[in-house]
């Protein structure tokens, strides 16, 4: 649930490190007001650790417009991505993220398997607007 969503996320926010990158595809802000809010907070922090992030986006909206405005962010949107969100922090971890109730994660740590979502990742980017 959202606690749990909440611990994975700020465990991957304290493990990466000043110069490394956080990616993020299939963010949409077509879920509970708590998650929204919830990672503005979050991102304000990974701004200030200087943490770079990139965002593929499912749709353009307010979410969007914030996240767009945010210092060391980039943001693009690519139409009908996935109803789950992954991101890629580090060189490491990977968090998987399905906001439908009961809203759930799966952390993965494993360089392989972050190297791969990253090459994915920024084939999506190529493309997204």
């Amino acid at each position: 649930g959202f606690k749990g969503i909440k611990t994975a996320a700020d465990e991957a926010l304290d493990s990466t490190q000043t110069g490394q990158e956080i990616l993020g595809m299939g963010v949409t802000e077509r879920k509970d007001k708590k998650f929204n809010e919830f990672w503005q907070g979050w991102s304000q922090r990974r701004v200030k650790k200087k943490i770079p992030a990139k965002h593929i986006f499912s749709e353009k909206g307010a979410y969007f417009d914030i996240f767009k405005k945010m210092k060391h962010s980039e943001s693009r949107v690519l139409s009908g991505m996935t109803p789950v969100t992954v991101d890629i922090f580090g060189e490491d971890k990977v968090l998987i993220l399905n906001y439908n109730e009961p809203a759930s994660c799966v952390m993965i740590y494993d360089k392989n398997t972050a190297t791969a979502f990253r090459t994915f990742f920024y084939q999506l980017w190529k493309i997204a607007k």
